[in-house]
């Protein structure tokens, strides 16, 4: 049988391990095809459960599986506010000062989701680092492969998309003094002279709700002993303004500047929009609860066929 389940944390949690498989799939799907199958009319759609079922006529295949998915309008997915691209322009203008970039993304959908438009920033050492691994059943084994194939991304000239790639939860202090080691490491190969005085800065960007001021308070706790600096909350959209320089490190003298959550403009592939309204990186009242509690049904089954 079918559990449900209600959209939001819990939800997400339980279904961890179907969303990395989901994300898996749909980047190799993108790849081939980038207009998925749809259909405009959600009210007509075959119903989730038969009502007259014979199982003693089972031939491996479940018919009351829905093979497609009903989206809504891809307004629906289109979360792109104002005071992102401001910020967006507004992260360009730092570049000069920066001299590592931070992406924060989501480690549940380690293929998905990550904006294209921080390639722009592509002139400074670029480390990854997949946050919230404590929500996932990750194996040693698996992170490695996931690591390999990551690393392997190149951008339009050949240069690699990312220098590391770091896997961490916010509140473990091991993997804080990792990001920052892969930091100063970053910083080492572009150049830095780390002299007396000198200030170093570290961008933190990524999408909505991945972490990145989360990491930033686990990183000023840990080396600066104040818990709290950069504002946090479970829904997406909380940082809204570029914040003003935190530091992190004494010697040498490193700080972080954290940014709001920049979305993808324009999500082309529905999976992919729904699944980062699963994550709450996009607002679940953009989609419909109702919708998306369906639409997270209709994944568990399909995967379950496949399994």
């Amino acid at each position: 049988g079918v559990e449900m389940f209600v959209v939001g944390k819990r939800c997400v949690k339980t279904t961890t391990k179907q969303l990395m498989l989901l994300s898996t799939r749909m980047s190799s799907a993108t790849r081939m095809s980038s207009n998925p199958p749809t259909s405009s009319n959600p009210r007509t759609s075959t119903p989730l459960f038969s009502s007259h079922r014979d199982d003693s006529k089972d031939t491996g295949e479940r018919e009351w599986v829905r093979k497609t998915f009903p989206h809504a309008p891809k307004q629906s997915t289109h979360w792109f506010p104002g005071h992102m691209q401001k910020a967006f322009q507004k992260m360009h203008k730092l570049l000069p000062k920066v001299d590592v970039i931070l992406e924060v993304h989501d480690a549940r959908i380690p293929y998905l989701g990550r904006n294209s438009r921080f390639d722009a920033f592509s002139s400074k050492p670029r480390l990854l680092v997949l946050n919230k691994v404590d929500l996932t059943d990750m194996s040693s084994k698996q992170r490695s492969k996931i690591r390999k194939e990551i690393m392997k991304e190149t951008l339009p000239n050949g240069q690699p998309k990312y220098n590391d790639i770091v896997f961490t939860s916010c509140g473990k202090k091991v993997k804080s003094a990792q990001i920052l080691k892969n930091i100063l490491q970053a910083m080492k190969s572009s150049g830095a002279q780390f002299q007396e005085g000198d200030q170093h800065n570290v961008l933190i960007v990524g999408m909505p709700n991945v972490g990145k001021s989360s990491l930033i308070n686990t990183l000023r706790a840990q080396y600066e002993r104040k818990k709290y600096c950069a504002k946090v909350g479970s829904l997406p959209g909380v940082t809204r303004n570029i914040q003003q320089t935190i530091r992190i490190n004494y010697i040498p003298l490193v700080y972080v500047i954290d940014t709001p959550g920049i979305m993808i403009p324009n999500i082309t592939d529905q999976n992919e929009g729904m699944t980062l309204a699963l994550l709450d990186i996009i607002k679940n009242d953009f989609v419909g609860e109702e919708h998306l509690a369906d639409f997270l049904l209709f994944t568990l089954n399909r995967l379950g066929e496949e399994q």
